[in-house]
C-alpha cells in the first residue's frame, strides 16, 4: 500500500510537470501561427498571461509588486504546480470511474480548459472576460489543455509501470 502511494505520487509529479511542458509547447506553437490581428486583440484584452497576472495579484495582497520577469517565472512555476495538482483528477477518473486512459485524459484536459480558462481566471481577475478575447485565443487554450490531457495518461501510466517493474524483488 505504501509503495503504491509513493509510486502514484512520483508518477503524479512526472505526469504533471511533463504534461504542463507539453501544453506549453503546444500553445507556443499555436500562438506562433496566430495572426497579428488576433495577437493584438489578445494584448488589448490582457497584457499578461493568466498565471503571471495571478502571481501579481498575490503579491499585491501582501503589498508588493513584482517586476514582469519575476512574475512570469513565478507564474510559470505556479502553472507547473497546478498541472501537477490536477493529475489526481485523472487518477480518480481512471480508478473510481473506470475510464480508459485516453478518455480520462481528455475529460481532464477539456474540463480544465473550461473551468480554469473560461470561468475561474476571469472570475478571479487574472484574465479578461472570455468575450474580450479573439476565437484563436480560446482555441489555443483548448489545444493546449487537450495536449495536457493526452500527455497525462501517457506519462502517468508509463511512470507507474516503470516504478512497479523497478520495485519488484
Amino acid at each position: 500500500m505504501r509503495t503504491d502511494l509513493v509510486q502514484d505520487a512520483a508518477a503524479t509529479v512526472v505526469a504533471g510537470v511533463g504534461a504542463s511542458w507539453v501544453m506549453n509547447r503546444a500553445t507556443t506553437a499555436f500562438q506562433a501561427r496566430q495572426s497579428a490581428e488576433s495577437r493584438r486583440r489578445e494584448e488589448e484584452a490582457s497584457s499578461d498571461v493568466a498565471y503571471a497576472a495571478l502571481v501579481q495579484q498575490a503579491a499585491a495582497l501582501v503589498g508588493g509588486r513584482l517586476d514582469p520577469g519575476t512574475a512570469e517565472r513565478l507564474g510559470l512555476a505556479f502553472h507547473y504546480a497546478m498541472g501537477t495538482a490536477l493529475v489526481p483528477g485523472y487518477v480518480l477518473l481512471r480508478r473510481r470511474l473506470g475510464l480508459r486512459p485516453v478518455p480520462a485524459g481528455l475529460v481532464l484536459g477539456l474540463s480544465v480548459s473550461v473551468v480554469v480558462d473560461e470561468v475561474a481566471n476571469p472570475l478571479v481577475g487574472s484574465a479578461a472576460p472570455p468575450g474580450d478575447y479573439p476565437l484563436a485565443s480560446h482555441l489555443r487554450g483548448l489545444v493546449g489543455h487537450v495536449a495536457f490531457g493526452l500527455a497525462v495518461p501517457v506519462l502517468f501510466e508509463a511512470t507507474t509501470a516503470l516504478l512497479r517493474r523497478l520495485s519488484r524483488p
